[in-house]
């Protein structure tokens, strides 16, 4: 199983399951959005002392609002990505749509969404390549989660867009010199938020569109020149470098410095 938490408290688990029961589970704190990533099982689901049952197939989710108490059934093996969203991250995304901070999110049961489907894939991709550790990455696609399940399972009418923002000049260069004084931070998206006076979600779109990229991706992209101008200059190691730039790990630095160059840092070394 593997496992990785966030200081805005969001938990992601991902595991392998066989057949399995659970009987009259207590309510989770945390709205629950469980992605099936591989196998087709036979489900059967308990709300309210009602049984239901369907066949949950890969791309599927199931949604289970926080302190919904429910009992299962799952008939066959396969795999289960589970986003825990506590109900604060998605109220935050409720106020970005200027929605009703007492909306309700809706029970679902095993059925196709693809906007998170995609997000879904993504994060269990950089699962794997190292980028889930990356604060920003992690509160970008969480965030978008959070609206996502807002906009499309909850109880606020259906069609509410989330109003245009862009980003003004001044505030484009108050997100650039403070990136550039934080390189060896590992920089919180509502911090970035903060500084551009937007919202986390609303700072999450109008960045992209200034900046032509995520904020993790540009945060990243900046880390990295910073890195290849202290490989070429000067004597500190690649660890050191790497610490230096908040890569918590050797490992981690050289997977990003890669990613982003296609080249790793020592190969980089060799040939300035």
């Amino acid at each position: 199983m593997l496992e990785t938490s966030f200081d805005n408290g969001i938990v992601v688990r991902r595991f392998v399951h066989q057949s399995y029961e659970l009987d009259d589970m207590p309510g989770c704190r945390d709205h629950l959005l469980a992605f099936r990533m591989s196998g087709t099982v036979r489900a059967e689901r308990k709300l309210d002392g009602a049984w239901s049952k369907t066949f949950t197939r890969r791309g599927s989710v199931t949604i289970i609002p926080a302190h919904q108490s429910s009992a299962w059934r799952i008939t066959g093996k396969g795999e289960l990505l589970y986003f825990f969203l506590p109900p604060e991250s998605v109220r935050l995304a409720a106020q970005g749509l200027d929605a009703d901070g007492d909306l309700a999110i809706i029970n679902r049961f095993g059925v196709r969404d693809a906007g998170l489907e995609d997000l879904a894939t993504s994060f269990a991709d950089e699962m794997q390549g190292g980028l889930a550790g990356f604060r920003l990455y992690a509160e970008a696609i969480t965030t978008q989660l959070a609206v996502a399940l807002v906009r499309r399972h909850s109880s606020i009418r259906a069609g509410q867009k989330m109003p245009r923002m862009g980003l003004r000049e001044s505030a484009k260069q108050r997100l650039i010199d403070y990136i550039e004084e934080h390189l060896e931070t590992d920089m919180a998206l509502a911090d970035l938020a903060e500084i551009a006076r937007l919202s986390p979600s609303h700072l999450s779109h109008s960045f992209k569109a200034a900046f032509g990229c995520p904020p993790y991706r540009y945060v990243l992209q900046r880390k990295v020149e910073r890195a290849k101008t202290l490989l070429e200059t000067s004597d500190m190691s690649m660890t050191e470098i790497g610490a230096s730039l908040g890569f918590c790990t050797p490992a981690y630095f050289s997977t990003s410095f890669k990613r982003v160059t296609g080249t790793s840092p020592r190969a980089f070394r060799a040939s300035a």
